[in-house]
């Protein structure tokens, strides 16, 4: 009963919840549809079939070049905790001993002393004894020190360097005079150079690179008093003017003579540079002021680099202008030929003035090309002429005026993963063909084969062209040299490895100047090891 109540209850609320009444709607006026604007829209409509007409577009670029200058506020190399210095590889000792008395020994060293502080240094003493005119016999003694200190403080990176080099040679008789007595000479070379070089660059400062150096030259010639002293300071200035990177070099010599010159000599050279891009070439343009204090004059000449690089590490071009100078040391050249005047005093600078090209391209992973070439005008050429007076074995200095254009190939192929192929070629023109003991075509084939890093086999051939000699108006000629070597490693260890080198195996005595002839077949038996 109560169910059937509640239940009429709830549906009288919907029949009786709506009461409408009556609504009565006047209308005003008809409605009419419109569309803004359509009459104007269908005027200028126009049909068209894109199957049949085709639409073309023409286009317009601005060409131009927009330069961002961006603010970056340069970060502070990251120290990474407790860095550990690797010199092991560096640590090594060389002994090796071979024919013609020839014995070598070499040691190098080096060592983290403390936080930003490294000590090193190196040495070598080697030796020979080979005929070197007809029965006579010279005996080569070569010793070479350096050391070297490294340290940071604040923003600079300091290092300070010495150098020695001390060759004697001595012969069974002497060949500079008619005495038949036994001829020791001795030269020395020492140099003491520091550099100084920031560290970190910040943006609005200038950074530098500055090194001073001292060369003293002495021989028992003069008994042992100094031949020569060189004073040297050079400093790079580098900074930033109109966001382009701008440089200024100065190089101050000071030639201080002892025995082989009358006079000081004072050379000043200053070189301004900046960096640009145009037309997305890289240039360096800057202008070289030499002032040599003896002769008295003030040189100009521009420096000029313009770089392209198309693919970067692939293929890259660069030419321009340089002017390079060259100090032909007494005792560098009585290294080459050991049968110099010794009372030639007319040492002087050899300078160049160039234009060149420079081409690199990588041909593949293991496989590149470099092609060099330059043209220009060298002042005090440098070659050796026998004297005419003395016997046909002793050389003076000569020096020429000359234009000469120059090529160097250089090739690389990594045949495959053990195989390592390399070669070079140079050729020298000039436009004085009578010069003595210098020959135009050098070249070099290298061959690396790597057997699994156990065995290294490399097969080297050197070739030389044919050279002149004069002396007085006869003609004198000097056959091509060629000479094949082999050098093997075989590595027991990380630490220890052997090596045998035969040099000269075909035995050629072919002369290397005028009645100077190059060692015949040598060979030498070693061991490397590294601590």
């Amino acid at each position: 009963m109560i169910r059937n109540i509640l239940i009429f209850l709830l549906f009288s609320n919907i029949v009786f919840g709506q009461n409408l009444k009556d609504t009565k709607i006047n209308v005003s006026k008809k409605y009419n549809p419109s569309v803004t604007d359509a009459n104007r829209l269908d005027d200028q409509a126009v049909y068209v079939d894109t199957s049949k007409i085709k639409n073309t577009f023409d286009y317009d670029f601005i060409s131009m070049q927009i330069k961002a200058k961006p603010n970056i506020r340069p970060l502070k190399p990251a120290l990474v905790k407790h860095q550990k210095f690797l010199y092991n590889n560096l640590n090594k000792i060389e002994l090796s001993l071979g024919n013609k008395f020839s014995s070598n020994a070499y040691l190098n060293f080096s060592k983290k002393i403390r936080e930003k502080l490294f000590f090193g240094i190196a040495s070598s003493n080697n030796r020979i004894r080979y005929k070197i005119i007809d029965e006579i016999h010279i005996k080569k003694n070569n010793f070479f020190f350096n050391a070297f200190v490294n340290s940071e403080i604040k923003k600079n990176d300091i290092t300070a360097n010495f150098h020695f080099f001390s060759s004697m040679n001595t012969t069974d008789e002497s060949i500079t005079n008619a005495y038949n007595e036994k001829s020791t000479f001795n030269f020395n070379h020492a140099v003491f150079d520091v550099k100084v070089k920031d560290k970190i660059l910040s943006r609005n400062s200038i950074s530098h690179i500055t090194s001073f150096s001292y060369e003293s030259l002495f021989s028992e010639i003069n008994n042992y008093k100094s031949d020569e002293n060189i004073l040297k300071f050079e400093s790079q200035l580098s900074t930033k003017i109109y966001q382009m990177d701008s440089y200024f070099d100065m190089t101050l010599d000071d030639y201080r003579f002892g025995k082989y010159s009358s006079s000081n000599e004072l050379v000043i050279t200053f070189t301004p540079s900046v960096d640009a891009e145009i037309f997305s070439f890289d240039v360096n343009f800057g202008i070289g002021f030499d002032y040599s204090q003896n002769e008295k004059i003030f040189d100009v000449f521009p420096i000029i680099e313009i770089s392209k690089v198309f693919v970067p590490k692939i293929s890259e071009v660069s030419f321009g202008t340089k002017n390079d100078y060259q100090r032909n040391y007494l005792i560098n050249n009585y290294l080459i030929n050991p049968l110099l005047n010794i009372d030639d005093t007319h040492i002087k600078n050899s300078e160049s003035k160039l234009i060149y090209l420079e081409f690199f391209n990588k041909l593949s992973k293991g496989q590149f090309i470099n092609i060099y070439s330059d043209f220009g005008y060298y002042e005090n050429f440098m070659n050796y002429e026998n004297i005419v007076t003395a016997p046909s074995a002793t050389f003076e200095y000569n020096y020429t005026n000359l234009w000469q254009s120059s090529s160097t190939i250089k090739y690389s192929n990594m045949i495959n993963h053990f195989t390592k192929l390399n070669f070079d070629l140079s050729y020298q023109y000039r436009t004085i063909q009578n010069l003595s003991n210098i020959s135009d075509v050098y070249a070099n084939l290298y061959s690396k084969i790597n057997l699994k890093n156990k065995i290294i086999v490399s097969p080297i051939i050197n070739y030389q062209s044919p050279k002149k000699s004069f002396i007085g108006n006869s003609e004198y000629e000097i056959e091509k040299i060629i000479n094949f070597n082999i050098h093997s490693y075989y590595s027991l260890n990380n630490q220890i490895d052997f090596n045998i080198k035969l040099n000269n195996i075909l035995n050629s005595k072919t002369e290397v100047f005028r009645n100077i002839k190059q060692i015949g077949f040598n060979m030498s038996l070693g061991f490397n090891y590294k601590f």
